[in-house]
Order: C-alpha cells, then sequence, then structure tokens
C-alpha cells in the first residue's frame, strides 16, 4: 500500500530526508514532462499542476493540528514547494522544455546516482557529493529570483 505524499511527510520524522526526497522528486517530475513534452504538449503544463497540488496539500495540512517539529518540516517543505511550483511555472512560461536549457541548468538539482549508491547535487556544469550536512529542523528563507541567483 503506497501512501500520500502528505501522510508520508506528516509520518517521517527526519525533516533532512524528507526535503532530500521532495528535492529529488521534484527533479524527476520535472524532467519527466520534459523527456513527454513532445508526445504531450500539456506535459510541463501537468507538471505545475502537480506542484500547485502538492502545495496547497501541505498548506491544508498546517491548517490542522501537528506538533511542532512537524509543523516546522511542513513550513519548510511549503517554501520549497513553492519555489518548485514557480520554477516550473517559469519553465512553462520560457517553454524551456529540455534539460540543457539555461533555466534547468541554473537551478539546484538532486539526482540520485545508481552506481554510488548516493545523491548528488548539480547546477549549471557543477557536480557535488549530498554530504549529509545536517542544519536542523529550522525555518528556510524564501526562495527569490534574488536568493536563487545569490
Amino acid at each position: 500500500m503506497s501512501k500520500t505524499r502528505t501522510d508520508w511527510l506528516v509520518e517521517n520524522k527526519s525533516s533532512q530526508v524528507s526535503l532530500l526526497i521532495a528535492l529529488l522528486n521534484w527533479c524527476v517530475n520535472i524532467e519527466k514532462a520534459m523527456a513527454t513534452i513532445k508526445t504531450n504538449k500539456k506535459a510541463m503544463l501537468e507538471c505545475v499542476t502537480l506542484c500547485q497540488k502538492q502545495l496547497e496539500n501541505c498548506i491544508i495540512l498546517v491548517q490542522g493540528k501537528l506538533e511542532k517539529p512537524t509543523l516546522t518540516r511542513i513550513m519548510c517543505m511549503i517554501t520549497l514547494d513553492t519555489h518548485g511550483r514557480d520554477i516550473a511555472t517559469q519553465l512553462e512560461r520560457e517553454k524551456c522544455y529540455t534539460t540543457d536549457g539555461f533555466q534547468w541548468q541554473a537551478q539546484l538539482k538532486c539526482y540520485y546516482n545508481n552506481e554510488k549508491k548516493d545523491v548528488d547535487l548539480h547546477i549549471c556544469d557543477a557536480r557535488f557529493y549530498y554530504s549529509y550536512e545536517y542544519l536542523g529542523n529550522g525555518g528556510r528563507l524564501v526562495v527569490t529570483p534574488l536568493t536563487d541567483r545569490i
């Protein structure tokens, strides 16, 4: 039996794992839309809709009663989901439908490396190991085009 994303976010007590997997999933969804755009002209728009729905589901969660660590984790997810939705919208608006398009290359992306059985981070032509640096379950800065550039 598979769980919904919101159920999984509430039940998973590790913020670091939750946010990492959400970023991996976001990258997979965007690149899947890019890969199918030739056969489904609305693939990126459907991806934007998915991002919006995931964001709305998290917002509904925080309107209920949650333990403080869970609330903090979901609030971080809302920040990241908002950014993900905005980037997906920008990709659709600018018709950036390939993985080598600048707007996609300029994003910090997460990929699972099957050979290493580990996670890599990519941005432009730079590749980094994830390194699992623990930053705690604190709030996140709002991600804007300016903070993206910095």
